[in-house]
């Protein structure tokens, strides 16, 4: 039997098997595809919202430049 895929979560690196249901339907957001677990979903989806959020900061103040 082949190795399960295991992919990288994307905030503490920790290698992990990604869920089999959710992979298939690329057009939902599923936690389980990029963190490893809800702590770390949690925060990449956090940090993700605050940067989104200073980019259209920093996109207001040029327009008023």
């Amino acid at each position: 039997m082949a190795e399960p895929k295991k992919i990288s979560c994307r905030v503490c690196g920790k290698l992990f098997d990604p869920c089999a249901t959710c992979q298939p339907h690329s057009d939902m957001f599923h936690w389980r595809n990029f963190a490893c677990s809800k702590k770390c979903a949690k925060k990449y989806i956090k940090d993700t919202i605050a940067y989104r959020d200073s980019l259209k900061q920093n996109r207001g103040t040029q327009e008023n430049i």
